[in-house]
């Protein structure tokens, strides 16, 4: 993929913590590597400053992102957090003393991050915007050095119109980047499946078949509605922030549309059966649905032929996420139906799950 030239200008986003290591971080679709210099020291007893506004974080780095969010935060003291993989960001107005252990700071445990002046050099075609870059698609990341984790993060960087295409994402435990079908409006939409159900057979659909996906190529057809993305693929976009998702369905005729919402939506990892979870479901009345994910009691989780925990798939006659009884209502089904208000649970001629993520990731 070409690079363009890098641009550069002057921001203060990049961060110096005392005693210098060489960090390297490699660009998305390119061998080169480039290398940015930061460091850590140990907090001193002897630095004062305003009270602290605290944050959950995952690294250094994160509790440096959270800082450059906010103007008046001028450094930040980076403590063990109270549960593994996580750390205390505590942001200040100033240099300042940290409210970690005497053990902690005399470890080397806690150290300081203060904002620093450097160049900001965009990649990709980016080009500078303040204290970080305006990143084309499908790229994204301060320096747009990465790909986009999913469509809302497109949103996010200004690309704001309802145009539906096909757009490489790279979630943040994704090995490799994948196409997924984006619209740049509402929040920023990601679609994971889509499926028109005339001439389509998803019934005989086998579990590593459903784990790494089918349907259409979308590098050949950018416009295809019958297409799912995987279940691996679903989990990690899913598991990098709170989504929100609603299964649309269309029945008829007359042709009418069922929209079904749930909050944060969730879909874990294979050892689960790729279990599914949300907090609450709720639909309007201009399009009414009722929960075709309600199983009553226990787990949600996916069958398929090659991996049928409950024998579901096999007595349902299709893959799909089914309760410990096999009732649900799967969308991979031939043909797939959805329970309305007043209309019984009739055939669907499309379905599709759109996922609109509810929390900003932080910035690397």
């Amino acid at each position: 993929m070409h690079l363009a030239e890098p641009e550069k200008m002057l921001s203060s986003a990049l961060w110096v913590l005392c005693c210098t290591v060489a960090i390297c971080s490699s660009v998305s679709a390119s061998s080169d590597v480039r290398k940015q210099d930061y460091g850590r020291c140990p907090i001193s007893s002897e630095t004062i400053g305003q009270g602290p506004d605290t944050v959950i974080g995952r690294s250094s780095l994160q509790c440096a992102s959270e800082c450059s969010k906010t103007e008046q935060c001028q450094s930040v003291a980076v403590c063990p957090g109270d549960d593994p993989g996580h750390v205390l960001c505590e942001l200040r107005n100033d240099f300042t003393q940290a409210q970690c252990s005497q053990g902690d700071i005399e470890n080397h445990a806690c150290h300081l991050a203060y904002k620093t002046t450097t160049e900001l050099v965009c990649e990709n075609g980016g080009t500078p915007n303040g204290t970080k870059c305006f990143c084309p698609l499908p790229f994204a990341g301060r320096l747009c050095q990465r790909y986009m984790r999913d469509c809302a993060e497109g949103y996010e960087n200004g690309h704001q119109d309802e145009h539906k295409d096909a757009y490489l994402i790279q979630p943040i435990t994704s090995p490799a980047p994948f196409l997924v079908e984006c619209e740049f409006a509402l929040g920023g939409m990601t679609y994971p499946l889509w499926r028109q159900v005339s001439g389509t057979s998803w019934s005989a659909v086998t579990w590593e078949q459903a784990k790494v996906g089918f349907g259409d190529d979308l590098n050949v057809e950018p416009d295809s509605k019958n297409f799912f993305v995987g279940l691996e693929k679903l989990h990690q976009i899913l598991s990098q922030g709170l989504n929100n998702n609603q299964i649309l369905s269309k029945y008829g005729p007359p042709w009418k549309t069922s929209s079904a919402y749930y909050d944060n939506f969730s879909v874990a990892a294979e050892p689960t059966k790729y279990q599914l979870s949300y907090d609450s479901f709720y639909a309007f009345a201009d399009n009414p649905s009722l929960n075709g994910l309600d199983v009553g009691s226990g787990p949600v989780v996916f069958a398929a032929p090659g991996n049928d925990p409950n024998g579901c798939a096999g007595s349902r006659g299709a893959p799909g996420w089914y309760g410990s009884s096999c009732s649900g209502h799967s969308m991979f089904a031939d043909p797939p139906t959805w329970p309305v208000p007043g209309q019984g649970s009739p055939e669907l001629i499309e379905v599709l799950f759109v996922l609109v993520r509810s929390e900003p990731f932080w910035e690397e």
